[in-house]
């Protein structure tokens, strides 16, 4: 049974009827600790999948900042030569090539459904 189908069995009862709350497609005491166990490791997967992408995030973000004051060089003498004779447009150049991140916009996206699965499956649980 998914994770999904624990949150439907135990919103809608066994045949997707009533819901827990009452009616006759009540969810059995093994069903139900199967759904919060479900619940459970769902919850523990969404944090742990949020940890990561949030140290990713967190990573990025770091990058980003290193970066100011290298711009600011590069804007304050544009025509700078470095000490290994690489010039400042191609150095300023060559970090935003290492500052892009083709998975930013997913991670962002899944972070955020993480985050909601995560709040879900919490209610879900509370509500037990």
């Amino acid at each position: 049974m998914s994770r999904r189908s624990a949150t439907n069995l135990l919103a809608h009862g066994k045949r997707g009827g009533d819901s827990l709350i009452g009616g006759p497609n009540k969810v059995t005491d093994s069903e139900k600790f199967e759904a919060q166990g479900r619940a459970y490791s769902g919850l523990k997967e969404a944090k742990s999948n949020i940890a990561t992408l949030r140290t990713s995030m967190e990573a990025y973000r770091k990058r980003l900042h290193d970066s100011v004051s290298s711009i600011t060089r590069f804007l304050e003498n544009p025509a700078a030569i470095g000490g290994d004779g690489q010039t400042m447009a191609e150095y300023i150049k060559s970090i935003y090539r290492s500052l892009r991140n083709d998975q930013f916009e997913a991670n962002a996206d899944e972070l955020a459904r993480e985050v909601q699965r995560e709040s879900d499956l919490q209610k879900l649980i509370d509500n037990f």
